[in-house]
C-alpha cells in the first residue's frame, strides 16, 4: 500500500485545492508549508511532523546565524552536518540488525523518534536541503519559516520526488492554482496518466513477470530488463502524479522523465530519466567540482578533470540510492561510459556523428538498444542486493 492509495492523502490533494485557490499569492507558500505539515501528521505520523517542525527551524536558525556571521568555518560545517544526520540515520535503519547487535536502544526512542528520522532522512528532503544550503551560501535570501518547510517537506512530493531546486521554487511561487476549466483538466490528466501508468501499466508488468504475491528478483537478464521496464512506469507514474498536483496546486514541481527510452547514447539517457536529481547532481557536485579543479589544475587538463568529476558525479548518485559498495561501483562504472561517450563526441568519432543526416532511423534504433541493454546489465549486477 502507498500513499497513492491512501484516501487521507487524496482528502488532503483536495482541500489544499480549495485553500490555496482563495490565498492570496503572497501567502501561497506559506500556506502549503502548513497544509504539507498537517498532512505529514495524519498520512504519517504527527512524531514525524513534529521531528520535521523541529528540523526545519534548526535548519532555518541556523541560516539566519550565518547570514550575520558568513565567514564563520564552524557553521558550515554545521549547516553541511544537517542533511548527512538524515542520510545517516537512514543508513542506521538499512543496518538496523547489525547495529542492534551492538547498541541496545530504549523502544520508544527506537520506533518513535529514530522511526520519524527514517521518514525525514529520506533522500529527497536531505538534497533539497543541500540545494537550499548552497544557494544561501551563494547569496540568496532565505525564505519564511513556513516556506522553507513546504520546499524541503512537500507533501506531494515526498514519496517519489521530484527534487525541486530552491531557486526555481522561489521563482515560480507567483504561478496559480489551476482554477479555470483547460489548466484544470491538463492537471487531472497528468494525474491520470501518472495512476494508469502505476496502477495499470507497472502493476500488470509486476504480475506477469513474477506473479500476484511473487517477490521482485533478477535471477536473469531477462527478468532484469522486464524489471527495467517496470521501474520506469512505476517512477514515471509517481512522478507525474505529482507533477499533476503540482500544477493543480500551484506548487512549483519539476518535469521527472521525458521518454528516456528514446535515448541515443547513456548521457542522453540520464538527461531524460530522473531528471531532477540529475540536475542536482550537476549544479551541486559536477560543476563546483569541475571548476574548482580546472581552477587548479588549468584548462590544458580539463578533459581528465571532466573524466574524474563525471566518475564522482555517478558515484553519488550510486551511494544515494543505496549506502553500499555495490551501487558506488555501479555509478562510479556508468560515470566511465558517460565520459568516454564525450570523449568519443569531442573526437567526433561517435557513431552518431558520422553522417549525421543520413541514416537516422537505423543510429536511433541502434543507439536506443545500445542505452537499454547497457543499463539492463548495470542494473543486474546491483539490483538483487536491494529486492
Amino acid at each position: 500500500m502507498t500513499i497513492l492509495f491512501e484516501l487521507h492523502f487524496w482528502i488532503g490533494v483536495l482541500v489544499s485545492y480549495i485553500i490555496l485557490s482563495i490565498t492570496p499569492t503572497s501567502r501561497k507558500a506559506d500556506v502549503y508549508g502548513l497544509i504539507s505539515l498537517t498532512i505529514i501528521a495524519i498520512v504519517g505520523s504527527i512524531y514525524v511532523a513534529v521531528t520535521a517542525a523541529i528540523f526545519v527551524l534548526l535548519l532555518f536558525l541556523l541560516v539566519k546565524f550565518y547570514r550575520r556571521k558568513p565567514k564563520q568555518p564552524l557553521m558550515v560545517v554545521t549547516l553541511a552536518f544537517i542533511p548527512t544526520c538524515l542520510v545517516g540515520y537512514s543508513f542506521y535503519f538499512d543496518y538496523s540488525t547489525q547495529i542492534k547487535a551492538l547498541i541496545t536502544l530504549n523502544p520508544f526512542f527506537e520506533h518513535k523518534v529514530l522511526g520519524s528520522l527514517l521518514v525525514l532522512g529520506f533522500s529527497y528532503a536531505a538534497l533539497r536541503s543541500w540545494d537550499f544550503l548552497r544557494t544561501i551560501r551563494d547569496g540568496n535570501a532565505p525564505p519564511s519559516y513556513l516556506t522553507l518547510l513546504g520546499f524541503v517537506f512537500p507533501f506531494h512530493m515526498l514519496a517519489a520526488g521530484p527534487i525541486c531546486r530552491y531557486r526555481d521554487y522561489i521563482k515560480q511561487q507567483s504561478q496559480l492554482p489551476a482554477t479555470d476549466y483547460s489548466a484544470f483538466i491538463n492537471a487531472i490528466c497528468i494525474i491520470t496518466t501518472g495512476m494508469f501508468y502505476k496502477v495499470v501499466i507497472a502493476e500488470s508488468i509486476r504480475i506477469f513477470g513474477w506473479g500476484v504475491d511473487g517477490r521482485l528478483h533478477t535471477d536473469s537478464l531477462l527478468e532484469t530488463a522486464i524489471l527495467f521496464i517496470y521501474l520506469f512506469f512505476d517512477f514515471a507514474g509517481y512522478s507525474a502524479v505529482a507533477l499533476g498536483i503540482g500544477k493543480l496546486l500551484g506548487i512549483p514541481t519539476p518535469v521527472n522523465f521525458d521518454r528516456p527510452f528514446l535515448s541515443k547514447n547513456i548521457t542522453e539517457f540520464w538527461s531524460r530519466w530522473h531528471i531532477s536529481l540529475g540536475s542536482f547532481v550537476r549544479d551541486n557536485i559536477y560543476t563546483p567540482i569541475q571548476l574548482y579543479l580546472v581552477r587548479k589544475h588549468g584548462v590544458k587538463k580539463a578533459p581528465a578533470i571532466a573524466f574524474v568529476t563525471s566518475v564522482i558525479s555517478f558515484a553519488f548518485t550510486g551511494l544515494w540510492h543505496q549506502l553500499t559498495l555495490a551501487f558506488v561501483t555501479w555509478g562510479a562504472m556508468l560515470g566511465t561510459v558517460v565520459a568516454i561517450e564525450k570523449v568519443l563526441r569531442d573526437r567526433k568519432i561517435s557513431i552518431y556523428l558520422i553522417q549525421p543526416n543520413k541514416y537516422v532511423y537505423a543510429k536511433q534504433f541502434i543507439g536506443m538498444c545500445y542505452v537499454f541493454f547497457t543499463i539492463t546489465i548495470s542494473l543486474h549486477l546491483v539490483m538483487n542486493s536491494i529486492l
